[in-house]
């Protein structure tokens, strides 16, 4: 079981190096959820791994100078809600953006059918929500 410092931990992790969107799929499917967190050590994205499971990739820097970049990423709608709901007291810059995408997730799986295309008001309620996820994260930049 993970702790309240390790989940207070890698909320701030989350809020300096992570990045949760809502980014299209295709017309009739809305929107799908990534949740990601960057970084050079990859001691740090394991623990991620260890706590939330996920898989860590290597993304190559755009400047051939610099050290490559790994990315934790999370994927499977149960997990990313489980990572969202368990970080979410402990995020001070991200508490929206996570609130949003749990939201998101919560109305996607509930009596959801598996692989049917969404309907007219499934759709329209999805790109709300994908528009609320952008202005949070500008709101939360500026």
């Amino acid at each position: 079981m993970i702790s309240v410092e390790e989940l207070a931990w890698a909320a701030g992790l989350f809020d300096g190096e992570g990045s949760v969107g809502l980014y299209p799929a295709n017309r009739s499917r809305g929107h799908h959820l990534v949740v990601t967190v960057a970084n050079c050590h990859v001691p740090t994205l394991e623990r991620f791994v260890e706590w939330f499971g996920g898989s860590i990739y290597r993304t190559n820097p755009h400047d051939s100078k610099r050290r490559p970049i790994y990315q934790w990423q999370l994927s499977g709608k149960e997990k990313m809600a489980d990572f969202l709901y368990q970080i979410h007291p402990y995020s001070v810059t991200k508490r929206l953006q996570i609130w949003i995408a749990a939201e998101w997730l919560a109305l996607r799986t509930r009596a959801r059918r598996c692989c049917a295309p969404l309907t007219a008001e499934e759709l329209q309620i999805d790109q709300k929500m994908a528009v609320l996820l952008k202005q949070a994260k500008k709101a939360e930049t500026e």
